[in-house]
């Protein structure tokens, strides 16, 4: 049996098919698994637009990633036929490989070349004949461009998508052009964590600007008690080092086309945002340089102290205990550097050293 091997699709089914449980000290507490979460509270929504359905249901799921949202819609719906998609195809394989052998098993990195065995399985009356055929549903699976899907990718009642990025205006527009007139998207998306708290209230208003117009010109929001709350979630890249974001969960139902003014214009869709090609104008990228001034020089996010301070002190602490020279010292990778800056306090003849060609002041 095949075991998925590769850091970037271990973290994925990682954070797919297994349960985050460890303490952590931000103020809004991650929830076990936003992928099953997400997934189930979309099966509900397709559940109740299904009634008002006859026959079966035609729905996409762009941005499926490894496929556990999509197993939980399975898990609970019937009469479904599922396009399943995501813009890697080896994702596509994991849940493919899940439905036909029961179980799945992949690495997962612990540090370095250390990795940890991993495995996910069907409950036991479950099986592929179960969710699908007995079920009524069918799933087919399709490597996916979401500004240029396949022309028989088209003429959906229902999409289904879990955005991981934070601007989706382009995606939004073409995704819409695949829907029925009066059809249902359902959508996860990012929210933008900042310093000043956590957005808690209604989704549309913490959409980006940009996506929020092509939505608001393409879809009327409908009401729903999962867009009152917001989702934080977090995966494992290594034993020590997580990626936490928040979540948000909204529902739109197309317009008529005679409600669309298609000779509206939005500016952003039509000028996406460039993204820095070279280092130079990655530290030029004012957005990039406001994310390190916070990070290293800001008074904490999400409930945790500044962690480039927190840093110097746990190194402090630790030269002391274990009677450590305090003579000379080397931060490696120090960034804008406020470890060093602490580090000096203590340490007379500190050498902070970052990335050749990259000089911070």
């Amino acid at each position: 049996m095949r075991i998925f091997d590769g850091v970037a699709i271990g973290q994925q089914i990682s954070e797919h098919f297994s349960n985050f449980t460890d303490p952590v000290l931000m103020q809004k507490k991650p929830i076990q698994n936003w992928p099953e979460k997400f997934g189930q509270m979309a099966a509900e929504h397709i559940n109740k637009e299904a009634e008002n359905i006859s026959g079966k249901v035609k729905v996409l799921f762009a941005h499926g990633g490894v496929g556990r949202s999509v197993l939980e819609i399975m898990r609970g719906c019937q009469d479904l036929i599922i396009d399943y998609t995501d813009t890697t195809a080896n994702n596509l394989q994991v849940l493919e490989h899940l439905l036909e052998h029961k179980k799945i098993q992949w690495y997962q990195q612990v540090e370095g070349k250390l990795v940890e065995h991993m495995e996910f399985n069907l409950k036991d009356w479950e099986s592929s004949e179960q969710l699908l055929k007995d079920e009524g549903n069918s799933i087919s699976y399709w490597q996916a461009d979401y500004t240029n899907l396949r022309p028989q990718l088209d003429g959906y009642a229902i999409i289904v998508t879990d955005f991981r990025i934070k601007e989706t205006a382009q995606e939004i527009k073409h995704l819409s052009s695949k829907l029925i007139e009066g059809g249902l998207l359902i959508m996860g998306g990012i929210e933008e964590v900042t310093g000043k708290g956590i957005i808690t209230g209604r989704s549309s208003p913490v959409t980006q600007r940009c996506s929020l117009s092509v939505l608001e010109k393409y879809f009327n929001e409908i009401p729903c008690d999962e867009a009152l709350e917001s989702y934080a979630h977090i995966y494992k890249e290594t034993r020590n080092k997580h990626q936490y974001a928040i979540s948000n969960f909204s529902i739109w139902r197309k317009k008529m086309d005679h409600e669309i003014d298609e000779e509206e214009t939005i500016d952003e869709v039509q000028n996406p945002v460039s993204r820095p090609e070279t280092t130079a104008q990655y530290y030029l990228d004012q957005s990039i340089l406001t994310s390190y001034d916070q990070f290293h020089f800001g008074e904490g996010l999400l409930g945790i102290k500044n962690f480039p301070q927190k840093m110097a002190e746990v190194c402090i602490e630790a030269c002391r205990k274990f009677k450590t020279n305090f003579d000379i010292a080397l931060d490696a990778g120090c960034g804008p550097g406020r470890t060093a800056m602490e580090l000096c306090k203590v340490l007379p003849r500190l050498r902070p050293m970052t990335t050749p060609r990259v000089l911070w002041t």
